[in-house]
């Protein structure tokens, strides 16, 4: 994504900012046991990772690196797409206690998709892996949705996945609509940022 504004905002406005954004997606996703933890870039694989969901514990790492140089689109759509992820494996994992269930076939892709995941690694040809995977396309549809919705930003997926992106359908919770109004109350929200590349 490209740098917007804002991204010199106090490293502790930017955590507390990151877990109002994760409030707000959680509700809109039916989910209610998702953690945000910060870590030093060297704890991440590749030096560009801006976060990563941790399934085993349904927690969202958060580069710390990252998050000092970033503003708060990216900031914004990296929660949203990685809460997107703790949806999926809750799918998979929850399926029978989920308030709102997937189609069962999609469900099953994640399943598979998910036991064989290939992360991102900064090679080109494992990074087209690793975007032409359902549930990172499923998380990217979510993103530009959700961006859409919350800040009226228009996210571009990438040319690779533009078209699969289109085809998804993303249902959210219409009762989290009122937590936008929590986050707007945190900062003000200028509706500056338009088409970022995701």
């Amino acid at each position: 994504m490209c740098k917007s504004d804002f991204s010199n905002l106090d490293l502790k406005v930017k955590k507390t900012l990151c877990n109002k954004v994760l409030n707000y997606a959680m509700r809109s996703l039916w989910l209610d046991a998702i953690n945000i933890e910060f870590r030093s870039m060297s704890f991440f694989i590749t030096q560009n990772s801006d976060a990563v969901f941790m399934k085993d514990n349904y927690t969202i790492l958060i580069n710390e690196h990252w998050l000092e140089e970033v503003g708060i689109a990216e900031l914004t759509a990296t929660i949203l797409h990685e809460t997107r992820h703790a949806y999926q494996c809750a799918q998979v994992e929850f399926y029978d206690f989920m308030q709102y269930q997937e189609p069962r076939e999609k469900v099953e892709l994640w399943r598979r998709e998910l036991e064989n995941y290939v992360p991102t690694s900064g090679e080109e040809h494992n990074d087209i892996l690793y975007m032409k995977q359902n549930v990172e396309i499923d998380a990217v549809a979510h993103e530009i949705k959700m961006m859409k919705d919350l800040l009226n930003i228009d996210l571009i997926p990438h040319e690779l996945i533009a078209e699969e992106v289109v085809k998804v359908n993303i249902v959210i919770n219409k009762e989290s609509i009122h937590w936008k109004s929590i986050i707007y109350s945190f900062l003000f929200w200028p509706n500056i940022y338009k088409h970022i590349v995701v």
